[in-house]
C-alpha cells in the first residue's frame, strides 16, 4: 500500500491497519506529499508499483 507522508486523510498507521483485513502481505511505502502524492513524483510511484507487480504471482 502506498501513502503520502503529509497525507491528513490517511496516516501511515491507518494504512497499516488494512493488514487486519488480509491474510496476505500488506506492507506500506510512503512517498513525499499529501493525499494525492502520486502527482508529486509519478516516476517513483510507478517504479515502486512495477517492482511489486514484477514479484507478484497469479493464482
Amino acid at each position: 500500500m502506498f501513502t503520502g507522508t503529509e497525507d491528513t486523510h490517511v496516516t501511515r498507521e491507518g494504512a497499516e491497519g488494512w493488514a487486519a483485513f488480509t491474510s496476505g502481505l500488506c506492507d506500506v511505502e510512503s512517498f513525499p506529499g499529501g493525499h494525492f502524492f502520486v502527482n508529486s513524483d509519478r516516476e517513483a510511484v510507478a517504479s515502486a508499483l512495477a517492482a511489486r507487480l514484477d514479484g507478484a504471482t497469479v493464482g
